[in-house]
């Protein structure tokens, strides 16, 4: 009887290490579109749609009926991670910065995401991240 406990609880501690690493993330490279910041990185993001036979590191842009903005990280055509915007900081001519939250880790350094910028228009915009 103690053989089965035994496989299970191993078993449930992977299946929570697993949770724990795709909800964060993984472990991926700064794209290539990337602009260091004073604290940390810029990531720009379009709403478009990224196919699912893409490949690489791909970042869009996309809003749903309810006016909420969301930034999602897409790794060889599957989304990886997605940051929602939260309430709104600022509004301007330009567009409008939203509040944001998250973490990702490019490469071995740790991010947090901070704000996420949508220019008039909605269709492009850049998420900014500080490093954790």
């Amino acid at each position: 009887m103690r053989r089965p406990r035994q496989w299970l609880l191993s078993a449930l501690v992977i299946v929570i290490v697993g949770i724990i690493y795709f909800r964060s993330g993984g472990q991926v490279p700064l794209p290539d579109h990337y602009q260091k910041t004073a604290n940390g990185v810029r990531i720009t993001a379009n709403m478009v749609e990224i196919p699912p036979d893409s490949t690489g590191e791909q970042w869009n842009l996309t809003h749903n009926q309810a006016g909420s903005y969301y930034v999602n990280m897409y790794l060889n055509g599957r989304e990886r991670r997605t940051f929602s915007s939260r309430k709104v900081l600022h509004k301007t001519a330009d567009g409008t910065l939203y509040q944001t939250a998250g973490i990702i880790k490019f490469g071995q350094q740790q991010y947090h995401a901070v704000d996420i910028f949508v220019k008039t228009g909605g269709k492009s915009g850049y998420i900014d991240f500080t490093k954790g």
